[in-house]
């Protein structure tokens, strides 16, 4: 919801015959979500007696990036030694290209339990050069850009390297988890 602005006009714009002028609007988003408008140009002429409604859009052309799953990703029980991997895709929602510079764990990530194939991408997007080769994916060097729209799925591998210690109700005292992070163009995620 948004509350219609009003701007008045210091001074009557005086515009000849057939001729033309720019008046200029200033859109200052609070995210970068699209957002439209109409600006309402009110003038002596007759054949627009309730104002010339010129549409506006703000954001129209934003990055958007969307994890799926976007939430858990579930392994189950693996056994310590067995490895379980499961599908992450990379979804473009937005209306521009999205521009992925890298793809990592954050910080309170085990690296030794959690890791990315990048083979499957690579096999998918053979135009981006240097994808799968040693374990290595998207970088500034060499980002992964998808269109609107496009999709690439990469694979998260989860191999436990130790027992889970449980309480006294049988529940894991300490979960493995890794938190995925990207960095992108995307404005909207």
């Amino acid at each position: 919801t948004h509350t219609p602005a009003e701007a008045d006009i210091p001074t009557d714009i005086l515009v000849a015959p057939s001729e033309s002028t720019t008046v200029e609007v200033a859109f200052a988003p609070p995210d970068g979500l699209q957002r439209q408008a109409s600006l309402v140009l009110f003038s002596n002429d007759p054949t627009t007696p309730n104002g010339l409604e010129v549409p506006l859009l703000g954001n129209s052309e934003v990055p958007c990036l969307r994890l799926v799953p976007n939430t858990k990703v579930s392994y189950g029980g693996i056994k310590v030694g067995l490895c379980s991997t499961r599908p992450v895709t990379i979804e473009s929602c937005g209306s521009a290209p999205l521009v992925i510079d890298a793809i990592g764990f954050g910080d309170d990530t085990n690296t030794d339990e959690f890791s990315f194939d990048w083979s499957q991408l690579a096999t998918a997007l053979p135009d981006h050069p240097g994808f799968g080769v040693d374990g290595v994916g998207p970088t500034g060097e060499h980002p992964l850009t998808l269109a609107p729209n496009d999709k690439a799925t990469i694979e998260l591998t989860y191999c436990p390297g130790d027992i889970t210690e449980k309480d006294d109700e049988g529940k894991p005292l300490v979960i493995d988890t890794a938190v995925i992070e990207v960095d992108s163009n995307a404005v909207i995620n």
